[in-house]
């Protein structure tokens, strides 16, 4: 399996969030076209948007792209793999499309998704900072 740490295109991508972290709204303004200008800005919302628990809701973002509030006590668990189930009702937000890990429903749940659309889904891959701390919390909460 090649070591896709060191790949160009994860290259491309550390380099246009470090332009965007260190940049941010001009290197938006700056971009050539209104393409590279809305990849910049889902790249910066991203950044500032994380995945958070509060008020026992996990907040989802993903960019402008995808936002979703689900509460506490429809999560199931947060593992490392995608559940062996349909992949159309799974929803992988990772990364470059490689996920910390999943956050399991207890059953499946009805979100919002790209462009106003629904969804119901058993699962949501997600990248997460520190997965011993999210893991943590989602464990906490379902043992409520």
């Amino acid at each position: 399996m090649p070591d896709i740490r060191n790949s160009a295109p994860n290259a491309i991508a550390l380099a246009c969030l470090a332009l965007l972290y260190l940049f941010g709204a001009a290197a938006i303004a700056l971009a050539p076209n209104a393409t590279a200008r809305a990849a910049l800005a889902d790249c910066r919302a991203s950044i500032l948007n994380p995945i958070a628990v509060k008020n026992d809701v996990v907040q989802i973002r993903s960019g402008m792209r995808f936002s979703a509030d689900v509460p506490l006590d429809a999560v199931a668990a947060f593992v490392e793999r995608a559940p062996e189930t349909d992949k159309a009702k799974l929803i992988d937000l990772g990364m470059m499309g490689n996920p910390s890990g999943w956050l399991v429903f207890a059953k499946p749940v009805r979100i919002e998704t790209f462009f106003g659309t629904e969804k119901t889904v058993e699962a949501i891959g997600i990248a997460v900072d520190d997965k011993a701390r999210f893991s943590h919390l989602i464990g906490r909460a379902a043992s409520k």
